[in-house]
């Protein structure tokens, strides 16, 4: 898979996610935004996105538990990654 094909799926990914966040399950926020896993295919993309906080920086490390959301008001992080988030 080239990178112009991983940031197609990046984007469509990304703006799925968007329409389902759900709300903090801590704190009731709607502030919530997606953990962003492995390396991005567009990298001015991806920068935009978690300087705006519509994602953030999980790394590039991936392990089996890692949580899928991210709360911008209380900080927390919950959820199980799957193979789509």
């Amino acid at each position: 898979m080239d990178g112009s094909t991983r940031s197609i799926r990046g984007r469509i990914r990304f703006r799925l996610l968007k329409l389902i966040k759900p709300k903090c399950p801590f704190c009731g926020s709607d502030r919530t935004c997606s953990i962003f896993y492995g390396y991005p295919g567009d990298i001015e993309w991806y920068l935009e996105a978690v300087a705006k906080g519509e994602i953030i920086d999980g790394g590039d490390i991936i392990g089996d538990n890692d949580p899928a959301w991210y709360c911008h008001e209380c900080k927390n992080n919950w959820g199980k990654r799957n193979e789509t988030s």
